[in-house]
């Protein structure tokens, strides 16, 4: 077994967190913080009035972008209560994303949810007129789900474009030349089924814009990502197209981290012959030059995930400055002692490359 020293803070390594928004875990259905509506006929009128433009709107693009407009539309849904999930699929809905934010002194609970197909939109529209009505008797929801679900109902409305474009991409706008690479999120409708439906309507907006999808897809519990070699066209059509989470370009390692692998470094003439450490340890990273004199022989294996310069070998060297640090942690001390004892080997996942953009500089 191999031991680790207690990981050392390293001060020439600064790393910035991105600011999330945490999720909102469902709770059990309880009725806390809903108001009554005043008019609940007029309330019912307006929301089913936002849900019809909304939905006849994603039609509309849909129908530009020849996607069917009949399966898994995504709408956004704002309620002033967090505990609606359990209505909302008993209407067959299903609710893809939760956030929450302040507004006005008021906490906004934001749900993006999917329909299946129309039959559920229709099913959800017709409960708008036994909510209005103040219908006793079940329909698709009891009652009492039924006015808690539609009392704490906000808005209905679509996600825009803004809201899909990626930090990178909202960064450094559009690329200046094409073809170029792009990361997509895609809603997961949860089956087998919806995930070739998803796809196959994904896959034909790729190729009527003129781009290619590069790798088979990765599916996840909420999302399908995907890597498209695209164009300006199709970065506009997946900007507007509800099935998509976020778009946004690879990222690309910092320049600051980035240093010349093929410069002279100082290292000890012989290294000592040490087995090869029964721990493992994988960079994801630009990869690494497994040839590197400190590397030789840790390297276990090395691969290149679609990074767009075919090879696994590092370009940059951000990937290879991180793997001797994973590999012999704190660099300075073992230069200061001349101890050169690798405690894990090193699988490589290459995602990152050295350009921005390699179709660009070809």
């Amino acid at each position: 077994m191999v031991s680790f020293n207690r990981i050392e803070p390293l001060p020439h390594i600064i790393i910035e967190r991105e600011p999330l928004q945490a999720e909102i875990r469902s709770r059990p259905y309880l009725r806390r913080g809903i108001q009554p509506r005043a008019d609940r006929r007029q309330h019912a009128e307006r929301m089913k009035e936002e849900t019809k433009v909304s939905a006849d709107e994603l039609a509309r693009i849909r129908a530009s972008l020849g996607v069917a407009p009949d399966r898994f539309l995504v709408l956004r849904l704002e309620t002033l209560d967090e505990n609606q999930r359990e209505a909302l699929e008993s209407l067959g809905i299903s609710v893809v994303e939760e956030l929450e934010e302040k507004r006005d002194g008021r906490t906004i609970h934001r749900l993006l949810v999917q329909f299946a197909d129309e039959e559920s939109l229709a099913r959800f529209t017709a409960e708008y007129d036994r909510y209005a009505e103040e219908t006793v008797a079940r329909t698709a929801l009891p009652h009492g789900k039924r006015r808690d679900l539609f009392d704490a109902l906000e808005s209905v409305s679509i996600v825009t474009s803004e809201e899909r474009t990626g930090r990178r991409l909202q960064r450094e706008g559009r690329p200046a030349r094409e073809p170029f690479y792009l990361d997509v999120d895609l809603w997961n409708p949860g089956t087998d089924d919806g995930y070739q439906d998803v796809l196959t309507s994904f896959r034909e907006v790729v190729q009527s814009c003129g781009g290619s999808i590069v790798k088979d897809p990765l599916r996840i519990p909420s999302l399908i990502l995907v890597k498209v070699e695209a164009t300006l066209g199709l970065l506009e059509a997946l900007l507007q197209l509800d099935l998509v989470s976020l778009v946004d370009l690879p990222p690309i390692p910092p320049p600051e981290d980035s240093f010349d692998i093929l410069a002279p470094v100082q290292i000890p003439e012989r290294l000592p012959q040490v087995p090869k450490p029964e721990a493992f340890a994988c960079v994801v990273d630009s990869g690494v030059m497994a040839g590197h004199p400190l590397l030789r022989g840790v390297v276990v294996a090395e691969e290149d995930f679609d990074s767009g310069e075919a090879t696994s070998v590092d370009m940059n060297g951000h990937g290879t400055q991180v793997g001797g640090l994973v590999v012999y942690g704190n660099i300075a001390h073992r230069l200061q002692g001349n101890e050169w004892l690798p405690q894990v080997s090193l699988y490589s996942a290459k995602v990152l490359r050295n350009e921005p953009n390699p179709v660009e500089a070809a």
